[in-house]
């Protein structure tokens, strides 16, 4: 609902920007000014928050597959030893076996 609301108001200030300019009620290069930094930190803010949602995605994806590891829903298939207890079972047959 924000992001609508942010995205409309950013519009409609575009729009005060250019009804004002045509009126002449201000100069045309602080029209320029005002609009350009306008856009850049609105493009700027969007980039940034793409950024740190695309991190965010990627620390969720590695958190999920690691506790998916750790449950043995996602294991190696070659994996000889597929958990601790069989690695107790099997260390002292091989020392037996020496």
């Amino acid at each position: 609902m924000c992001l609508r609301i942010c995205v409309s108001s950013a519009v409609a200030f575009l729009e005060f920007l250019v009804a004002a300019a045509g009126a002449w009620i201000i100069a045309a290069d602080v029209l320029q000014g005002v609009a350009y930094r306008f856009l850049v930190s609105v493009t700027a803010v969007r980039t940034v928050d793409m950024a740190v949602l695309v991190v965010v995605m990627i620390m969720v994806v590695i958190v999920v597959a690691i506790g998916a590891m750790n449950m043995g829903l996602l294991v190696h298939r070659c994996t000889p030893v597929k958990s601790v207890i069989d690695l107790t079972r099997i260390i002292p047959q091989i020392a037996a076996q020496q």
